[in-house]
């Protein structure tokens, strides 16, 4: 900072140190019991309102959290009720004798009920 072999001037050293006695009175880390009690009362109140702040942030996460979670529920179960009332329509449609749903289906049942005719039909 200062040229090789030369030190800070005296009237360097005795700013250096006023500076210092400043920095000590601003601080409020070194002295807080020399503060005014109105400041000292003021800093409580916005402590404990930070605590509040930082508690409902606390719970609106937790609330959020919450909401998202019964969310996905409620569309699951209405997923899931949909599926069963398809599966129910589906089944209702493939279960009654005579009608085939797909064309594949209708080729099945030719075939097995060609194949059915000719087994009877053939000497034994």
């Amino acid at each position: 900072m200062w040229p090789a072999g030369r030190s800070l001037p005296t009237s360097g050293i005795a700013y250096v140190g006023s500076i210092e006695t400043v920095i000590k009175t601003l601080d409020p880390k070194q002295k807080p019991h020399s503060l005014p009690p109105e400041v000292q009362a003021l800093r409580n109140q916005l402590s404990e309102r930070d605590r509040k702040i930082q508690h409902l942030e606390h719970d609106f996460e937790k609330t959020r959290s919450r909401h998202d979670q019964e969310e996905k529920l409620i569309i699951s179960a209405w997923y899931n009720m949909g599926m069963a009332l398809h599966q129910k329509v589906v089944g209702d449609r493939t279960g009654s004798p005579g009608q085939a749903q797909s064309f594949l289906a209708q080729q099945r049942q030719s075939t097995q009920a060609r194949r059915g005719l000719t087994a009877r039909f053939q000497p034994r």
